[in-house]
Order: structure tokens, then sequence, then C-alpha cells
């Protein structure tokens, strides 16, 4: 009887649950995971399931896009946005 119980509970409120923002330190999450102060990460970060490497520059590639890895310029270059929207290592002026 409570396996049927639980089965009925989960139909009617599981997607809802599923569909959820989760707040840490909110009460009104604005995101899938809203976190309300510090963070402390000891693994990895891996956006889009990519590590990057040693190194490596995370750039965001705008609002509802995953943010992309690009490779450290030599010395004496900088970061810039060229024709397009494309991230380019150009001579420091």
């Amino acid at each position: 009887m409570r396996t049927r119980t639980y089965a009925a509970v989960l139909a009617c409120f599981g997607a809802t649950l599923v569909a959820q923002n989760v707040g840490i330190g909110t009460a009104t999450p604005t995101e899938r995971l809203h976190v309300a102060g510090n963070l402390r990460l000891d693994g990895a970060f891996m956006p889009g399931n990519l590590p990057g490497a040693n190194g490596n520059i995370l750039l965001s590639a705008g609002p509802g896009v995953p943010p992309v890895w690009l490779p450290n310029g030599a010395i004496g270059t900088i970061l810039m946005i060229g024709p397009g929207g494309t991230p380019v290592w150009a001579p420091n002026p």
C-alpha cells in the first residue's frame, strides 16, 4: 500500500520538483542553481563537460550559451574580440 501511495505522490509532484530552481542561501532562486554567498569547488570545473587545459582562459559566449576554453596567448599579446565576435590574440599596443 505504501508503494502505491509513494508512486501516486511522485506522479503528481515529480515533474514539478524536477523543473524547479534550487537555491542555497536564498529562498527565491532565479537560476537552475543559485548560490547566495561564497562557492568552494574542490573538483574540476567542466563547462560543457570539457576540463580545459593548464593556462586556458574561460570566455563567456553570451547569455544562454555555454562558455568556451581558449588557449593562453603568447607573452606580449592581449585577447581582443575580432570581426564577427571571434576572439583573437593580438600584439599589445
